[in-house]
């Protein structure tokens, strides 16, 4: 991209921003080499989609530690030279640096499956660990080789320290004795020329004796080394040599030792300075609450929903208006390459450009984008003529500024082109202009270039509201308030509004009257007609805006009516369990009263007699009184069966799983009945058994007899599925569980027989994934075995 387009577009800026979230200098030094535009497709989506995985983990509040590391090239260089070794300050840079990497490195292997390209980039990194260990067992956080480096630097430390404090001793003593207090110009000992001095009296040194090392800048002070004090000074510079001696020694091994890791440290800090930026786009990104571009497939089509620009976004927030900012909205898609946005000054129009502009070099930069929804080609140029091209050193007016880069454009121009024109046509007369602008539009059509282009010139309007392959677009502007709205209106020409905007500005009625009258007739008639489409859509507008409302209040009470359902469900259940739990006491009650008078009856001696018969009386009556009551608020609608008229063969009705039935065999000992339902063979009460329905029938391709009503609670609470496709089988199943929830039952069977197994294990499969289904297991040894599969229903 040319630099000029990225000057009047202010995509500095951006970088600017990025750079202002980087945690290292070096990222904040690179970031104009890192953020530019490129035409790469795989490129751009590769950083697109890393800057979407840190995103995504910082609003999971996961983000990596990354501290400054200090630029290497220097250190790297001089550590390549035989012989040559780092300071301390350098290594301790070394260290940090490793430190980073295996902080980097540790981070995203433990969120590889959320971040995968961020972790194959840092994957290559040498985290180098006997290395690193080495570097921070040496050199401290201060810069300082350690005194456990090496045990022979501990010796030497010790005993250089104990030299020095013997000499600091012997000259404390000398400045405390009586004898040089005239001749002292300070209470303490100092240093010069790394010796220990005491501070002298010029016209008194001779009475301490000794090596003068230095006088003050007055000349009235001697600093001098007492004779007594020499050969101890001695000897501590031996000691402080042989030290710094070890210290050398220290510092060549550690280079020595990292020599052949330099490439990789090179490498390690440059993928570091990548992940930094990739982590300060990712912040810059969530705190303007961004989203990834789509690259157009075919590069035809050009889509922003509710765009912002980002510069004028941070702008209003920092003012505390950021309500006022109006999200833009575009579309340009083949056959239209080309579009004209009119409207009022002060509109928006520049604006326009200048946010599609700037969010086609973000995208292809591979950031993300300030928008709802991008879809943007990618463009091999962006080409710019926006602003004051006016150049006193060229001699260029504004319009032959225009002009000249006007050339430039047409000459580069081409169908990877986006070409963004402010006010096309103006700064000469419009007659012309406007022929210009037109001729200029047609031959940047001709080219295929996408094109976005401002003007207030009415050729323009009328030429691309002809032209098959240009649309008109308008800023709107609100003739009651005379003030723009800054919303885009595509496939209509706008009113440039002047005259009202002067008259609200404050030129004099008489003066505007004027105006109005120097207005030629097909000037006037196109602006009513414009005037006309614009009342037109405004009143489309608020009968839309109505519909909507209507819609999400449709919405709303249809959620609410859910919501009530639901609580009427809740309650239902409520009651149910309400009246279980008395009718549980009712039967507790009734046989405590029994057992209450069985052992009155015992006590009485009575067995046998009427005492016993009048007792079985009374449970007859109690009985009969249970049956009534439940009776009445039974729903049973058919004639109940006697255990005496049961036998095999006979069709029956069971009343818990509401389906028809075949008796298989009776147990009139045990008054049991083995009954098969739909092919699962079952014990139950004769109780539970009632006459069949007359208009019985066989349901084709089962086995059971299934009474078919629209009543939930006649539904069965099994489905046979053998024989049938697996798809055909689980569409059954499907609507049957769909029924089972309105009839609210808890629990159903389903029968899909044991075959090869392929039925069974898609319906489980199905049961897994479905989410009303609580659990599901096979049928028991009474229930069908594995050739039937249980399902519990959730609550």
């Amino acid at each position: 991209m040319h630099e000029h387009t990225l000057r009047l577009l202010e995509f500095q800026k951006i970088r600017a921003a990025i750079a202002a979230q980087a945690r290292m200098e070096a990222t904040r030094q690179a970031i104009e080499h890192l953020v530019r535009p490129v035409t790469d497709r795989q490129a751009i989506a590769r950083r697109r989609d890393a800057i979407t995985e840190v995103v995504s983990l910082l609003l999971a509040g996961h983000d990596v530690v990354i501290s400054d590391v200090p630029q290497p090239d220097e250190w790297l260089q001089r550590a390549r030279i035989i012989d040559a070794f780092l300071s301390p300050q350098e290594l301790l840079g070394v260290r940090g640096l490793l430190d980073n990497i295996a902080s980097v490195r540790r981070f995203y292997n433990d969120h590889k499956s959320q971040a995968p390209i961020v972790a194959s980039l840092v994957e290559r990194l040498e985290t180098l660990p006997e290395l690193r260990r080495a570097l921070a067992d040496t050199i401290d956080d201060d810069a300082q080789v350690r005194d456990d480096a090496t045990p022979e630097l501990r010796r030497l430390r010790i005993e250089l320290r104990q030299v020095r404090q013997r000499l600091e001793r012997r000259l404390q003593s000398m400045l405390s004795s009586p004898d040089l207090q005239d001749a002292l110009a300070g209470d303490r000992p100092t240093q010069r020329g790394g010796r220990l001095v005491l501070p002298v009296k010029a016209n008194r040194w001779t009475s301490v004796g000794g090596l003068v090392h230095d006088r003050s800048n007055t000349g009235q002070t001697f600093f001098v080394e007492p004779a007594a004090t020499i050969e101890m000074g001695n000897d501590l510079q031996n000691r402080a040599a042989e030290e710094e001696n070890e210290v050398r020694r220290i510092l060549l091994d550690l280079t020595n030792r990292l020599r052949p890791h330099l490439d990789d440290l090179r490498e390690g800090f440059n993928v570091l300075v990548n992940v930094d930026f990739l982590h300060a786009a990712g912040l810059y990104s969530r705190r303007w609450d961004m989203l990834p571009a789509d690259l157009a497939e075919d590069d035809r089509a050009l889509e922003l929903v509710d765009a912002r620009h980002p510069l004028l976004q941070a702008t209003l927030k920092a003012e505390g208006r950021q309500d006022q900012l109006v999200p833009l909205s575009i579309r340009i898609q083949d056959p239209v390459r080309t579009l004209a946005v009119t409207g009022s000054n002060t509109g928006g129009k520049t604006v326009t450009l200048k946010t599609v502009g700037l969010i086609a070099l973000m995208a292809q930069s591979g950031l993300h984008v300030p928008a709802r929804r991008a879809v943007l080609p990618v463009f091999d140029d962006v080409l710019v003529d926006i602003g004051d091209e006016q150049s006193i050193e060229q001699s260029l007016s504004t319009f032959s500024g225009h002009m000249a880069q006007i050339v430039r454009i047409m000459t580069s121009a081409d169908e990877r082109s986006l070409v963004l024109l402010d006010e096309l046509g103006s700064g000469t007369d419009p007659a012309e202009g406007g022929a210009l602008a037109c001729a200029i539009l047609q031959r940047l059509s001709q080219a295929r270039a996408h094109v976005l282009v401002t003007t207030h010139l009415r050729e323009v309007k009328i030429f691309c509201q002809d032209h098959p392959a240009m649309m008109n677009a308008a800023m709107e502007f609100d003739m009651q308030s005379l003030r723009p709205t800054y919303r885009l209106i595509q496939g209509e020409p706008g009113q440039s509004h002047a005259v009202a905007i002067a008259r609200r500005l404050g030129l004099p009625d008489d003066v505007v009257s004027l105006a109005e009258q120097h207005l030629s007739d097909e000037h006037l008639n196109m602006e009513s007609l414009l005037a006309r489409l614009n009342e037109d859509r405004r009143l489309l507008r608020e009968q839309l805006d109505g519909a909507e409302r209507d819609r999400r209040q449709a919405a709303q009470e249809r959620q609410t009516l859910e919501q009530e359902l639901g609580d009427l469900k809740k309650q239902r259940k409520a009651m149910l369990r309400d009246a279980y739990a008395q009718a549980t006491g009712i039967v507790s009650n009734a046989e405590r009263q029994m057992q209450n008078l069985l052992r009155e009856v015992r006590s009485t001696g009575a067995e046998g007699g009427a005492g016993v018969e009048a007792a079985r009386e009374q449970m007859r009556q109690r009985r009969r009184k249970l049956s009534a009551g439940a009776e009445q608020v039974s729903e049973r609608d058919r004639p109940r069966l006697s255990a005496a008229d049961l036998k095999p063969g006979q069709s029956v009705y069971v009343e818990r799983f509401r389906s028809d039935g075949k008796i298989e065999a009776v147990d009139r000992r045990k008054n049991r009945v083995t009954v098969n339902v739909g092919g699962l063979t079952i014990e139950i009460s004769p109780q539970d058994l009632s006459r069949p329905a007359p208009q019985e029938r066989s349901e084709q391709g089962q086995g059971s007899a299934m009474r078919k009503t629209s009543a939930a609670r006649d539904m069965p609470l099994e489905i046979n599925l053998i024989g049938q496709r697996v798809a055909e089988a689980l569409l059954r199943l499907e609507q049957f569980i769909d029924q089972a929830l309105l009839a609210d039952y808890g629990q159903i069977y389903v029968i899909h027989g044991r075959g090869t197994g392929a039925l069974m294990k898609a319906v489980h499969d199905y049961l897994r994934e479905h989410p009303q289904i609580e659990s599901f297991r096979s049928g028991g040894e009474t229930e069908g075995g594995i050739a039937v599969t249980v399902a519990k229903i959730k609550e």
